[in-house]
């Protein structure tokens, strides 16, 4: 192994240990779990239904955006996840706590958390003023993914940067296909 990747993983590890470990109490379980369901499948569904509900005119294009950047994102996440194939920390690292393990077994890169930022950003072009809100919400479901012990801290920085990617092209698409 390289001297690069041994300091990566090493780091990682001790990421990892200090918001699973260190951090963890009753109270924030409670809390983490909680934010972590703003990157559920479930959340990333109803957010760009009720945009398309509540906002008839604006809603459209911000529903049509949020959508594109999640299909974006999430459709490579997942196939980044399936070709990857790193098993959970909570598998792998000795004395990891994990709090309600999900059915997918494979860890890297986050799906809660590109979930999270793909409709954190989308949400941020539209409505600027939000952005004090949306990013760190979505910072914190990266973070409770990690605490939770279903995450390494790469796995969520991953996560972020394909949103962040998604994100990036899709004003495009977005412009090419409904404009």
């Amino acid at each position: 192994m390289s001297t690069i990747a041994f300091y990566l993983k090493r780091g990682d590890a001790w990421l990892f240990y200090f918001f699973n470990r260190r951090l963890h109490c009753y109270l924030l379980d409670q809390v983490m779990k909680g934010i972590t369901s703003l990157g559920s499948t479930g959340f990333s569904i109803f957010l760009p239904l009720l945009l398309f509900l509540l906002f008839p005119i604006l809603g459209w294009g911000v529903g049509i955006h949020t959508t594109l950047t999640l299909v974006i994102a999430q459709g490579f996440a997942q196939l980044l996840k399936r070709v990857v194939n790193r098993p959970r920390p909570y598998r792998v690292l000795d004395n990891a706590i994990v709090v309600k393990p999900p059915p997918c077994e494979y860890s890297f890169p986050s799906g809660h958390t590109c979930a999270a930022f793909a409709l954190a950003l989308s949400l941020t072009s539209f409505f600027p003023m939000g952005g004090f809100i949306y990013l760190p919400l979505a910072m914190m479901v990266g973070i409770s993914r990690i605490y939770l012990g279903v995450h390494y801290p790469t796995d969520v920085l991953i996560g972020f940067l394909i949103a962040l990617f998604a994100w990036a092209i899709n004003p495009n698409l977005s412009y090419i296909l409904f404009l």
